[in-house]
């Protein structure tokens, strides 16, 4: 497979992920399959992946997001230079997917261990590790809720609308 094609799927599904979720969710599917074939770069997958759970938790299928999210990790995890920036929000994206679905027991050590790993790089007082805390105590007390944030369609279009939905703006739409 011409690494063009896949190009073109994940540049279709990026710009779809601003307009239509449920397109964008099942071209993340194929270039899954696709890059299970045909791709020798695993980082490149785990972000497929990660962005496919993301999808799937707005598209309200949990088991699609939890699958994604485990085998984001799986196959990231496999990196040896890999990020440790991205390998924890891959693992708390996997506790919040996780978490969503009702299974805290499994969720709390991967919020834990992305959390450790964000202190480390942002510091133990930083806002975003102490939000990160309080999800783990929010796991351990099993408050059901959506442990990633969810944006409404007008949201997510006035969010298009500043970034410039045409763009191809590969950082904003890995750090999802």
């Amino acid at each position: 497979m011409p690494s063009d094609t896949l190009n073109e799927i994940e540049d279709e599904a990026r710009r779809a992920k601003w307009t239509d979720w449920k397109r964008a969710l099942r071209l993340r599917l194929e270039l899954d399959e696709l890059l299970d074939q045909f791709s020798d770069k695993p980082a490149r997958q785990a972000n497929n992946l990660n962005q496919l759970a993301w999808l799937a938790a707005h598209c309200d299928d949990s088991d699609l997001a939890v699958w994604a999210a485990e085998k984001c990790v799986a196959i990231y995890s496999q990196i040896p230079d890999r990020s440790n920036s991205a390998l924890a929000t891959y693992l708390m994206m996997l506790a919040s997917m996780l978490a969503e679905a009702d299974r805290f027991e499994e969720a709390i050590p991967c919020a834990q261990s992305a959390t450790a790993l964000h202190a480390d790089l942002l510091g133990e007082t930083n806002d975003f590790v102490v939000a990160c805390r309080q999800r783990i105590e929010d796991m351990r007390n099993q408050v059901v809720r959506h442990y990633i944030d969810r944006m409404t369609s007008e949201q997510w279009a006035r969010m298009a609308s500043i970034c410039g939905s045409n763009s191809d703006n590969r950082s904003a739409d890995e750090s999802v």
